[in-house]
């Protein structure tokens, strides 16, 4: 997938610091505008001033890049690897604005799914356990190849706990999923 910048120029665009996460705006040369005047202008409005600093509704750090917006994420990764992601990058602590590439991973939509904080309205405590009211059981389900696999009904919360924790193992969940943040 292409962004409509390279990374190489983005490179030229943009320094990053890997201990914070931040973009910050180079210097841009005279032969990146029509004028001394327009380059003078852009300069001392931008130039070694945070970028990509705008918070989205659901949490991203979002900016214009030549009037097109872009996701600081996805612009440090391609920084950083020198291509644009295939698919999603995720944030490996479940904290949008935490852009350290220590933090970043390329990732299909799936393996995205599988690094999820827990529902705020989740009761037992564990992603995919819940109570079944009619059987007086906890439930337990997880999400494999796009359906939903269900692992049984269980008396205990611990034991409905432990057979959730076991598919996410074998299934190759990241050991973050589940979190609170």
């Amino acid at each position: 997938m292409t962004e409509g910048v390279s990374p190489s120029h983005l490179n030229n665009l943009l320094s990053y610091c890997p201990a914070t996460g931040l973009l910050w705006w180079k210097t841009r040369p005279l032969s990146m505008f029509a004028s001394v005047r327009a380059m003078n202008a852009w300069n001392a409005k931008n130039a070694n001033r945070l970028a990509i600093r705008t918070i989205t509704e659901r949490g991203y750090l979002i900016g214009s890049i030549y009037r097109v917006r872009h996701r600081a994420h996805r612009v440090i990764w391609a920084m950083w690897t020198g291509t644009w992601p295939e698919d999603q990058i995720d944030h490996i602590n479940g904290k949008r604005t935490d852009n350290r590439i220590m933090n970043l991973r390329s990732v299909l939509g799936y393996e995205n799914q599988q690094n999820m904080k827990i529902s705020s309205n989740n009761k037992s405590g564990c992603t995919g356990v819940s109570w079944c009211k009619k059987q007086d059981k906890w439930e337990v389900g997880i999400g494999s190849k796009g359906k939903t696999v269900h692992l049984g009904k269980f008396t205990k919360l611990d034991d409905a706990i432990l057979a959730r924790k076991s598919a996410e193992f074998e299934l190759g969940y990241h050991y973050n999923h589940g979190r609170r943040l």
